[in-house]
């Protein structure tokens, strides 16, 4: 609330030292019955030590350097999430950010709330978590085997030792055929 009234107290001072500073704020709570939410100092030499319009320097400075600058907790910049909606093709992949993320076949068709940060990717069906990723860079591809039916694992994998075993397997039953 402002001073409207214009009620002062004066209290003098020979010098303008931080223990005159202090015994006159104390002297005025006394006077009024309490302390003021607002002082406004107005050049006073114990708490400003160079006067200057657009950059004083100010003595509290010190005392935040030394007393409250050493308790402050280490922070992160806020992590803003980017929220998009993407659609369950039938190869299991949805697309956030340019980059591909495998589901399971259970999602094939459907629309999902993804929720990416700064470092997880968070796949939502109706409101129920249903994968967490990785974040990738955009044209990255994330593959979970868990995602693809047993007999597509290999496939999806791209497992080269599995695919040439079933070719060679493949290979001696059609050249047998053909005989």
């Amino acid at each position: 609330m402002p001073n409207v009234s214009r009620y002062r107290f004066v209290y003098p001072i020979e010098r303008e030292t931080t223990v005159e500073a202090i015994a006159a704020c104390e002297a005025a709570w006394a006077f009024y019955g309490g302390v003021f939410r607002v002082m406004v100092i107005d050049n006073m030499k114990a708490v400003v030590a160079r006067a200057d319009r657009l950059e004083p320097k100010i003595m509290p400075r010190e005392h935040f350097s030394h007393v409250e600058a050493p308790e402050l907790l280490p922070g992160e910049p806020y992590d803003v999430p980017q929220w998009s909606t993407p659609k369950v093709a039938r190869d299991h992949f949805g697309q956030v950010e340019r980059a591909l993320y495998s589901l399971p076949t259970r999602l094939i068709g459907r629309t999902l709330d993804a929720r990416a940060d700064r470092s997880l990717v968070r796949f939502y069906d109706r409101g129920r978590l249903v994968k967490v990723c990785e974040k990738l860079p955009p044209g990255g591809r994330h593959i979970d085997p868990e995602d693809y039916p047993q007999h597509k694992r290999a496939y999806a994998m791209r497992d080269i030792e599995y695919l040439q075993k079933t070719a060679d397997e493949l290979g001696r039953v059609g050249f047998w055929r053909a005989r």
